[in-house]
Formats: structure tokens, sequence, C-alpha cells
């Protein structure tokens, strides 16, 4: 132990012997280092760290205009460079704003009724998976914990289990095809979200079976999130299927089961929805409570509607809902006028009927009708402008009806929408002339 002290503490007799053992000049750790004012002190040789230094050189003040360099004791001034203008704000806008280093809080925020519903949905969904369980016939999978967080659906289906889908589900394009293609050339790579029937309804949210079958089975499982995926492979014989596996609806940060705010993080922040898309999860959020208008608006998309056409003809309104208000508007102020928009629409689906011509299904017509309705109504009110525009659509003949079901495509330049339009506003001029209807 001495005999170590000894080394670590005399560095010059250490040297000596490694110059005995090896012939090599000793090393001197610790040379003059020459400083301005006539001064020296030790300092390490290159490759050597001392902590100490280390610590003194980061004390030193730098002057903020500029960079004063030592060397042999000649001191030479490197002009502060200035950034150009673009870059300047570039680095601005990373800069570290106040709050920044406060604690991100990731709880979800609830209104108290809000909170409630959940609490009491959460309560179902723990009871829910009890039960599923201690039935055979879900082949579950279960986490370290050994809780339930899932199950094989391929197996579960093949042993008698239904599948619902949400009514409320987005309308799918090509892209279903493509995904179930994939799904059964290459395994499904990427679990569903499910949750129980029992809960799903609870929920508030209406579900029908993949198969087509009336009725609901409560020893269902309703698919949250992969209803296209589903939909796809529910056209093709089970033992066919790849293995399907799916997850139930995960906790959020404050515990909570909310399959509506879950169904929205997965699909709005993994691609764009649009906005006929979002009615979809209000319509999930509001439940039981849900307005009759968005359902209806839900409907027609389904049948075919461009969302635009859908909302004129469940509003009267002269454009669609924006995605503000769908998210967070009051569903009485937007459907203030349902009523007298539902049975306009109706109307005008006896005269001219929901055929392949879509008149009705794209935005044209439909808005100019509401753009009339709605000048209707500064005269004498919502009533008595339906009342005209009812007598004024009940007006047009078989010979109109065919003209602006048979509209070319395209003449001298004018698109069919605005060709049928313009045929509108003429045949509308007329019945104002005809009963005195003033603007």
């Amino acid at each position: 132990m001495n005999e170590v002290q000894n080394k670590s503490s005399n560095p010059t007799a250490e040297g000596e012997m490694l110059q005995a053992s090896t012939g090599a000049s000793p090393v001197n750790y610790f040379k003059p280092m020459s400083i301005p004012g006539g001064a020296s002190k030790a300092q390490p040789a290159p490759g050597y760290f001392n902590p100490a230094s280390s610590i003194e050189s980061e004390a030193e003040k730098v002057s903020t205009n500029s960079v004063e360099l030592s060397r042999s004791n000649e001191v030479k001034t490197v002009p502060k460079i200035e950034l150009p203008q673009n870059q300047k704000k570039a680095l601005s806008k990373t800069k570290k704003t106040p709050d920044s280093d406060k604690e991100l809080d990731y709880s979800p925020q609830y209104d108290d009724m809000y909170k409630i519903k959940l609490e009491k949905l959460t309560k179902l969904h723990e009871i829910e998976l009890e039960r599923i369980a201690q039935d055979e016939r879900y082949c579950v999978l279960r986490d370290c914990n050994n809780k339930v967080v899932g199950v094989d659906l391929t197996a579960t289906v093949k042993k008698g289990i239904k599948l619902y889908k949400l009514t409320v589900n987005r309308v799918h394009g090509n892209d279903e095809k493509l995904t179930g293609l994939s799904i059964m050339r290459y395994g499904a790579q990427e679990a569903l979200t499910i949750v129980s029937v029992k809960v799903a309804l609870e929920n508030g949210v209406e579900l029908e079976a993949f198969d087509n079958t009336e009725g609901v089975d409560d020893a269902g499982l309703a698919v949250v999130n992969g209803i296209g995926r589903t939909e796809f492979l529910s056209k093709i014989d089970i033992n066919e299927w790849p293995r399907l596996l799916a997850t139930f609806v995960q906790p959020d940060n404050n515990g909570l089961i909310d399959p509506c705010t879950a169904l929205a993080e997965m699909n709005i922040n993994v691609c764009k929805w649009k906005t006929q898309d979002m009615v979809q999860k209000r319509l999930m959020k509001d439940g039981n409570e849900a307005h009759i208008g968005f359902k209806k608006i839900h409907e027609l998309v389904k049948n075919g509607y461009k969302y635009q056409a859908a909302c004129h003809a469940c509003t009267l309104r002269n454009d669609r809902i924006k995605v503000r208000d769908v998210n967070e508007g009051s569903a009485n102020e937007i459907f203030e006028h349902y009523q007298y928009a539902i049975t306009i629409h109706g109307a005008l689906v006896n005269k001219f009927g929901e055929g392949d011509d879509k008149i009705l299904k794209t935005k044209e017509f439909p808005k100019r009708i509401s753009e009339l309705w709605r000048k209707l109504m500064t005269i004498q009110g919502a009533e008595w402008a339906t009342d005209k525009m009812l007598v004024f659509i009940e007006g047009i003949t078989p010979e109109q009806v065919d003209d602006l079901l048979n509209t070319p495509r395209e003449k001298d330049g004018v698109k069919r929408d605005d060709l049928r339009k313009n045929k509108l506003n003429m045949m509308f001029d007329w019945y104002r002339a005809k009963n005195d209807i003033e603007f």
C-alpha cells in the first residue's frame, strides 16, 4: 500500500523507474506554461485531462462582441459574425418559451358530466373483461400480469362470437380493398381495436353486424378501429382468414375508457380525416344525445351524397358545416332549421329521385335551393319560405324534371352542375313573377 502511495505522489521517481525499465526518456506530465504578465503555472501535457484546469477555463469571462485568442503572448480579435435576418428569425423560433421548463400535464381535460359518463363506461368495461376472461369462446390475449388485453379475433370468430361495426364508421374508398389484399397476402401486421358490444351500446353508438344479420348479440365484439379491414375479410370464408389479433381500448392517462377519443386519436393523427368523417366522432361523443341532423348527414354520405350536398339537405345553410362546428358547435344552432330542411329534401327526393344522375347528391343544385329558401325566409320567415318552396317544387313539370335529369355533362364549356343551376334559376324566376314574390 505504501509503495503505491509513494508512486502516485512522486511523479519524478515514477519517471525514473520507467526510464530504467524501457530506456525511454522520462515524461513530465506537468510542464510550466508561460502566462502573460510573467507568471507561470503547471499545465498538463497534450492528451492529459486536468479537471481543475477545465473548470477554471469554463469560469473565464468572454466578451460578447469579440473573442480573444491568446497564442504566444499575442492577442488576436475575431469580429462578431452577424447572421442574415432570415436565419435569425429561424433561430428565434427554437428558443425556449417561458413555459418550456414547466412539467407537461398529460391528463385529458373533461367536464364533470363527461367524466361521470366515462367512469360509468370504464366500470362496465372492467366487468366485461372479467366475463370474457371466463368464457372459453374468447381466445384471449393476456399481459404479464395475466390481465386480458385482447383476443385472437380469427379464432374467436370461429368459436361463434359475432363481430359488429359502428354504423357511424367513416366512408372508405379503394383503401379498404388495398388494405384487405395486403392482409391476405402478407398477414395482419397491425392489431385491430375493439370493445365489447355492451360497452359500445353504453357509449351510445349504434351497431350492425358485419354479416348483415338482424339484431345485436350482447356477447359480441364491436370493432372500433379496423372496420375497413374487417369489412373486407367478412366477405371471405373465415377458414381463409389470416391470424387477426385485436386489443381492447386502453385507458387514458386518467385511467378511464374513452372509445370516442381513442378512435379519433388513432385515425386523425395518422391520416387527415375529411370533415364528413369528423361527423362520426361527434356521433360517438354525443352518443344517445346526438342530434338527428348529424345522423342524417352521415346516412346521406353513406348513400352516395357529397358531404356539402348532405349539409344543405339537413340545414338549408348556404355552405357546408365546417370542421370546428362539427367538433364543438351547438347542434341546436347548426340544425336550427332541420325540420324545414328535411321536409324540402323529402319533396326533392319525391320529385327527382336519388338515381345515378346525382342531381341531389352533388352540391350545386341543393346549394341553390338553400340560397333561394333563405331569400324567401327574409320576407316572411322560415315557415312561410318552406311553404312557398314546397309549392315551387310541386309545380315542376315532368318535362322539366326530365330536362334537368338528362342535362349533358358539358355544353359550350359549361359543366352539368352549373347548367342545372341555371335552369333552376330560370324556373324559379318564372315562379316568383307568377306569384309576385320580390327579393
